[in-house]
């Protein structure tokens, strides 16, 4: 038999793992949102690691903070978006150069007016106004797309780096924390878990103690 207060003992706890695994998932959605913005990947594809364990051997060798950079410069959808601008506002500023020359119309003409004019010619022009100071509102909008073009890939390019510079810090103690991680050391944490069970069903603990292992086994899981 289980007393009842075990039992309201028991539903909370599971309650409260019930309501961290929302905060992961939660925290999962927020992370995979971010990386298909870097990836410019379309509506909610998941993206997920292929071909590696749950709990990844640290790796050999940290790749330089410098390639990662690099690479980053010329993988990031969002910088090379801002990068493809620069390209396109000088060339919309020839055009609007190009507007700025008036144009000038050369035609002939031929009518017949009876007796008087049987065979009439004529020659006509036209030219655009204003001849001068023409279309310079569009050419100073040009000028000033060019350098917010420009100003906006140096914040992009900013951004990036920093991007990467926070993750590589990230990477770089994860790395170390992971080489502390033995297979003894999972192990020990799974016979925690089981232990807990077992002793628990067996009466060889009371609730309390059950819970205070289940939560270092829960923990330990969660710093993994």
């Amino acid at each position: 038999m289980v007393a009842s207060y075990e039992v309201t003992r028991l539903e909370l706890e599971q309650q409260t793992l019930n309501a961290t695994r929302s905060d992961l998932r939660n925290q999962l959605t927020q992370d995979e949102a971010t990386l298909r913005v870097f990836l410019a990947a379309p509506g909610t594809v998941f993206v997920a690691p292929i071909g590696e364990d749950l709990l990844a051997p640290a790796p050999a060798a940290i790749p330089a903070l410098a390639d990662l950079t690099a690479q980053a410069y010329a993988l990031r959808p969002d910088l090379r978006a801002a990068t493809q601008q620069t390209t396109y506002a000088p060339q919309n500023l020839a055009g609007q150069h190009s507007l700025a020359v008036p144009k000038l119309v050369v035609g002939t003409d031929y009518a017949s007016y009876g007796n008087s004019y049987p065979n009439y010619f004529g020659l006509q022009s036209a030219i655009d106004l204003p001849v001068l100071n023409r279309n310079q509102g569009n050419i100073q909008a040009a000028k000033v797309g060019i350098q917010q073009s420009n100003a906006a890939v140096n914040q992009s390019r900013l951004q990036v780096e920093q991007d990467v510079a926070a993750a590589y810090e990230q990477l770089q103690r994860a790395s170390t924390l992971r080489q502390t991680i033995t297979p003894d050391y999972l192990n020990r944490i799974a016979n925690v878990g089981r232990d807990a069970v077992t002793d628990y069903n067996q009466r060889l603990i009371d609730i309390v103690s059950f819970i205070d292992k289940f939560r270092a086994y829960k923990d330990a899981q969660l710093n993994l």
